[in-house]
């Protein structure tokens, strides 16, 4: 987006986070191999997911639109559960690609991170049944976690493209 648009000052906002959290998550997993938890060290876990990711998304509206600390976090954390508050009084005055960077998170807000996250590094097993239920989904559509995280994402793209 930020190269359409002619903001490409605020790729390194973005970029710089992105990679901390993917060099972070590489060694983490590295680190602690994969092990069966109880469900509210899975609960513990979810609600810590969503303080980490609202802290790095929230680096955007720091840098990139001048945002005090605490209303970025807040925007960050809006987007992040599809809230859907927030703390921009003038949107006309808000670089493109902060207002889409807003637009994604509400947007990956409304299916649940943590769900996204299931499906992509945790894969299936006890601990995955858990921390999906944590996020208060106890219904599957299909026989393992991932492949619901799978088919939610579909339906959830397809809805997208449609609208």
């Amino acid at each position: 987006m930020a190269f359409l648009v002619n903001e490409t000052y605020l790729l390194p906002y973005f970029i710089v986070p992105a990679v901390i959290v993917f060099v972070l998550g590489f060694f983490l997993r590295r680190r602690f191999p994969p092990i069966d938890i109880t469900l509210g060290k899975a609960m513990v876990l979810v609600a810590l997911g969503w303080i980490v990711f609202a802290a790095f998304g929230s680096v955007p509206y720091i840098f990139g639109n001048n945002m005090p600390v605490e209303d970025a976090y807040f925007e960050s954390m809006s987007g992040f559960t599809a809230t859907g508050l927030t703390m921009i009084s003038n949107v006309e005055v808000v670089p493109s690609t902060i207002l889409f960077w807003r637009s994604l998170t509400e947007w990956v807000g409304g299916v649940g991170v943590i769900v996204l996250f299931l499906a992509a590094l945790i894969g299936a097993g006890k601990a995955a049944r858990k921390m999906y239920v944590a996020e208060a989904r106890a219904d599957r559509i299909e026989p393992s976690i991932r492949e619901t995280a799978r088919s939610l994402w579909k339906i959830y793209l397809l809805l997208t493209l449609l609208g």
